[in-house]
């Protein structure tokens, strides 16, 4: 992912699990400050958004996962680059709120980081994940929905905190091919 992207990453391990107090959802991983770890970076592995760096020791440094219910990333749909929010939700899928409300978007759509001012806390086209259910609230005119993270915290192992952003935004480069339907027969038909 990170050669696709043009992400430079310091590899790390999880080495940590935060109990789960409060419904959170933190790690952490064994790169810090002397590795060029810093607070607000991207960290991701090879399905996609993990995370962001909340504090960085010199060895290590704690990550907010994208299932906890304070973390929230600007993100993107694939193809349209219409834009919204998607919103940890502990064990449910995240939550997702569409900027405009008039934008179509169905079951299966993929979604990949907007990207941050100054690339913090998030460097732009991380796959975050795929949208699962959309809700259109009469009255108020808002779309949102639920997205099924590419990212499954429980199976973490090695991850790349991103150091240094691409030189330009690599948009949905990075997002897996769609698998393709084949045709299946059964014998003796054609």
């Amino acid at each position: 992912m990170a050669g696709l992207g043009g992400y430079r990453v310091v590899p790390a391990r999880v080495v940590a699990v935060a109990q789960r107090q409060d419904d959170a959802h933190r790690v952490t991983v064994d790169a810090g400050t002397r590795d060029g770890v810093r607070p607000e970076m991207t960290v991701l592995d090879g399905d996609g958004l993990v995370g962001r760096v909340l504090r960085a020791g010199p060895t290590t440094a704690d990550v907010l996962l994208v299932t906890d219910p304070d973390f929230s990333v600007g993100v993107r749909l694939e193809r349209t680059g219409r834009i919204g929010v998607a919103t940890g939700a502990g064990d449910d899928p995240m939550h997702l709120n569409l900027l405009d409300a008039q934008t179509d978007v169905q079951p299966g759509a993929r979604l990949v980081t907007l990207g941050s001012e100054g690339d913090r806390p998030f460097v732009p086209g991380v796959p975050v994940g795929e949208v699962r259910s959309v809700q259109i609230s009469p009255g108020t005119l808002s779309r949102s929905g639920t997205v099924a993270p590419f990212v499954d915290p429980g199976t973490l192992d090695l991850v790349g905190v991103v150091v240094q952003a691409p030189r330009t935004d690599p948009r949905d480069a990075v997002l897996p091919p769609k698998p393709t339907k084949t045709a299946t027969s059964t014998p003796g038909t054609p």
